[in-house]
């Protein structure tokens, strides 16, 4: 993990809640990863909220 942090990336989340075969993983990727980047954007803008908010406190 130190190699990625050294590269930029600090955190990681995976695009499957739950265990499956990768035949399903393979079939249902597209929307398992729009998913995955709707999360990641939600969690974003929260910390940006957040941020604004501590900043104006």
């Amino acid at each position: 993990m130190d190699q990625t942090f050294a590269h930029g990336i600090s955190a990681f989340a995976s695009i499957l809640k739950r265990p499956c075969t990768l035949e399903e993983a393979i079939r249902d990727g597209e929307r398992l990863l729009r998913r995955a980047a709707e999360d990641a954007m939600r969690m974003m803008s929260v910390g940006i909220r957040m941020s604004r908010r501590h900043k104006a406190a």
